[in-house]
């Protein structure tokens, strides 16, 4: 009989004399894992049984009705305990939603925010309004945000998930998402 690639990773693990201990916790680690995997298939099965529509979806959780779950603003305080610092303030776009702005405005490396008709808006950044410019940070493998710790006046609201849209040109925060 050949050995498959696992025998002989397990074969590795025994080593040359293996004690009765060490084959034990092998044997319990191996039945865990086998637990595991069955256990993940049949909530793979039972997934693919249920209705398209009914199916869960990644990047949706907290979405609600009708909203991508990339159509978000995420606000984020952090460090408010030292007693240092006033805390610093991050807003996180979703990638579906920043695609969507820089399609409808252009390029944008420099934003500003200001309070609206009592919303929110994020603009692409207008020297000739003399507000403060903040750079729009977007790298790979990292979600959009705006570090916009002197904006705390402005954006009064706790951490959390909104909802984004795009209106007359600005990015505004709307209402949070459930989640």
């Amino acid at each position: 009989m050949t050995d498959d690639p696992l025998r002989a990773a397990i074969r590795a693990l025994l080593g040359k004399r293996p004690s009765p201990a060490k084959r034990r916790r092998i044997a319990a680690l191996l039945r865990a894992l086998a637990d595991e995997q069955e256990r993940t298939a049949a909530a793979e099965e039972r997934e693919a049984m249920r209705p398209a529509q009914t199916r869960l979806t990644p990047h949706t959780l907290g979405a609600g009705p009708g909203v991508s779950g990339a159509d978000y603003l995420r606000i984020e305080r952090w460090g408010v305990g030292d007693q240092h610092s006033l805390g610093r303030l991050t807003i996180h776009i979703g990638r579906a939603l920043l695609r969507r702005w820089i399609e409808a405005t252009g390029e944008v490396r420099h934003v500003g925010i200001r309070e609206e008709d009592g919303r929110i808006a994020i603009r692409p950044y207008d020297p000739t309004r003399h507000e403060r410019a903040y750079v729009l940070q977007v790298a790979r493998g990292h979600t959009p945000r705006i570090n916009c710790d002197s904006a705390r006046d402005i954006i009064r609201r706790p951490s959390r998930r909104y909802h984004g849209e795009i209106a007359d040109g600005a990015l505004i925060i709307g209402a949070p998402l459930e989640g």
